[in-house]
């Protein structure tokens, strides 16, 4: 029987790199795109292999090139066969603040961090049996994406699921704590 495999994209560091272990510890295979930083996705790769003892194959692309898209998926099926799970992470930003942006980078921008993760769903989404659930997390969505990949993964894991559930109350907690203080300083001076 063939595991199930993952693309994850922005697998080099931060939420993404953080999904690519979850995934391994369950047993997937995964295919970690990343752009320019091959040393950080190499440490990712050589943890996930030997720790949980998974096949994972790196590949450097710019997701705001439609060719390296394409390419990613061609060769990531290429290699698995099939994609199980794309989760679609890496994300762009810039530090300027929005009226001194040039239109390069806003442009930049929309096709890393919104083009690519359609694009990319559109093409792994075709190739997948029917029947297969099939969920888009987008806008800023790195936390967002990880606690759907851990959603995922809880529905055969008890223990992912209790701490799920925890997780739900704290942000309960912090959601009901930030609109007593946005009623109490009104929305002009809240921080």
């Amino acid at each position: 029987m063939s595991r199930k495999t993952a693309i994850i994209t922005g697998a080099n560091r931060g939420v993404g790199r953080g999904v690519a272990n979850v995934f391994a510890e369950k047993g997937y295979d995964l295919f970690l795109a990343y752009n320019g930083e091959t040393e950080k996705a190499k440490e990712v790769q050589q943890h996930v292999t030997e720790k949980y003892g998974v096949r994972c194959e790196l590949f450097d692309c710019d997701l705001s090139k439609v060719e390296d898209i394409y390419k990613l998926v061609d060769t990531a099926v290429g290699i698995y066969g099939k994609i199980d799970v794309l989760m679609s992470n890496a994300g762009v930003g810039y530090e300027k603040y929005l009226r001194y942006a040039k239109v390069e980078e806003i442009d930049h921008v929309y096709m890393v961090n919104y083009r690519a993760g359609i694009l990319l769903a559109t093409l792994v989404v075709v190739q997948m049996p029917s029947g297969i659930p099939v969920a888009t997390v987008a806008i800023n969505g790195g936390a967002n994406a990880a606690i759907l990949a851990a959603k995922i993964l809880a529905t055969s894991d008890e223990a992912l699921l209790q701490k799920l559930k925890d997780y739900k109350e704290e942000l309960k907690d912090q959601v009901v704590a930030k609109d007593a203080k946005l009623q109490e300083v009104g929305y002009k001076n809240y921080k």
